[in-house]
């Protein structure tokens, strides 16, 4: 094969996000995995949370990932993304708050008092998503303890596929305005 030309094309957003996705079942979160690479993302981070209908055990970890990086690569070619986005092998949500990050955090939570426009916007940020039922009030102030931002998105709860969807676009819209 002899390469005759190259046009260097740039799908990415300005904006850096990481997906904090706790684990859902597992059709529900194959379509929020493809959706929020279709919408930017540039990396996930599956946890498991207090009410996670799913829990992964350690011998399906492997198959889990290889299966969700085929779905990223997949959503990829069909958004016409040039860059893979990254996705780790799921942790809880206590060890994922225990790690260093310098991203700005966003919680997703129906009864928040803030929404996206009451808050300056960084240039990378963790936008973490509860699983079905979603996160419990324990989890809810463990998240306050580490200075996470609680965001109303709107006024009816979504499901977590949704809610995935619905919080990335508001962030790609407001960081446009940055």
């Amino acid at each position: 094969v002899i390469i005759k030309s190259f046009h260097n094309v740039n799908r990415e957003s300005s904006l850096v996000t990481r997906l904090i996705l706790s684990v859902i079942k597992s059709d529900k979160m194959d379509f929020a995995i493809q959706k929020a690479v279709e919408l930017g993302v540039n990396s996930i981070q599956p946890i498991s949370s207090d009410r996670s209908v799913v829990h992964i055990k350690q011998n399906q970890v492997k198959k889990k990932l290889t299966r969700w990086k085929n779905i990223i690569i997949s959503a990829c070619e069909q958004s016409g993304r040039t860059v893979i986005p990254t996705i780790v092998a799921p942790i809880t949500l206590s060890d994922y708050l225990a790690s260093e990050t310098a991203n700005q955090q966003i919680i997703m939570h129906p009864e928040a008092t803030q929404t996206i426009s009451d808050i300056h916007l960084h240039d990378e940020i963790d936008l973490l998503v509860g699983p079905e039922g979603g996160f419990t009030n324990n989890e809810i102030n463990l998240c306050k303890q580490y200075h996470v931002q609680a965001i109303r998105f709107g006024a009816r709860i979504l499901r977590a596929e949704t809610a995935t969807i619905v919080g990335l676009s508001l962030l790609q819209s407001y960081s446009n305005k940055l």
